[in-house]
């Protein structure tokens, strides 16, 4: 059966936050010089320490500019980590067939994106923090399903692919996706998504992508490899994964950032 190969600009949100970890700015420079931004909210960023995480880094491809943090939101993902990558694992290993010597790796901090990469200077953090807080005060919690195809596509099921390859603007990465495609999943998130874009209006700051395809990365390979004539059973590991979506995460830089729980 043909692959599923989506690209283009709406596909920077898969690797937005993984390009964060890797424009640390001024971060820590301005660490040690200032307070946190809500030392009783924030939470300190996991730091990248392990050979797989640094795998994942790219190249910087925007210029440093002294004083910006690179910042993004997302839901989430912790508490499933160990149910994604079992659902998962085995399409990576028949993936890593088709990708000559590279490694296809398992990305570490799964996750929901839910705005691009974007930047602000220290002094504009505890803001848009306190306009975060505010605006997600009034969403509620919500389940959805990862790993469900079955209604994106009319293709007989024998034809339909359980992953998405992606492939990023730069064609230098590609991924491998769980979408996120029933109905009732799509809407909590796209509601989600609108209520931080009247924010980031607010800032001047570029909204979400108009048409989003929602999903969930759980590996990558350095290299264009969005032409391969990737074979995947249908059948295999498709058990969708149920998540409480409960808390939207902001990451400043690598070293600062906070969590907005939803209401019950």
């Amino acid at each position: 059966p043909p692959s599923t190969q989506i690209t283009g600009t709406r596909w920077h949100a898969v690797m937005d936050l993984l390009k964060a970890a890797d424009y640390q700015s001024s971060d820590e420079d301005d660490e040690s010089s200032s307070s946190s931004c809500s030392s009783r909210s924030s939470i300190e960023a996991t730091q990248i320490t392990s050979t797989q995480q640094k795998a994942h880094h790219f190249e910087r491809s925007i210029p440093h500019i002294n004083g910006n943090w690179a910042c993004s939101l997302h839901i989430p993902l912790d508490q499933e980590l160990n149910e994604l990558q079992s659902v998962s694992s085995s399409y990576l290993k028949e993936f890593q067939k088709y990708v000559n010597n590279e490694a296809v790796l398992p990305i570490p901090d799964v996750h929901i994106s839910l705005s691009r990469v974007f930047y602000l200077q220290y002094h504009m953090l505890a803001s848009f923090e306190a306009d975060v807080r505010a605006r997600l005060s009034l969403e509620h919690s919500f389940v959805c399903h990862i790993g469900d195809t079955c209604s994106t596509t009319t293709l007989p099921k024998r034809e339909q692919l359980p992953v998405h390859i992606l492939v990023n603007d730069e064609r230098t990465r590609t991924f491998l996706a769980l979408p996120i495609a029933s109905s009732s999943s799509q809407s909590g998130i796209l509601r989600l998504i609108r209520a931080i874009d009247s924010v980031l209006e607010k800032y001047g700051l570029p909204v979400y992508y108009e048409n989003p395809v929602l999903h969930v990365s759980v590996g990558s390979v350095k290299g264009d490899f969005s032409g391969v004539k990737f074979k995947a059973d249908y059948n295999a590991n498709m058990d969708m994964v149920p998540v409480r979506v409960g808390s939207v995460e902001c990451k400043f830089g690598t070293v600062k950032g906070f969590r907005v729980d939803l209401l019950k």
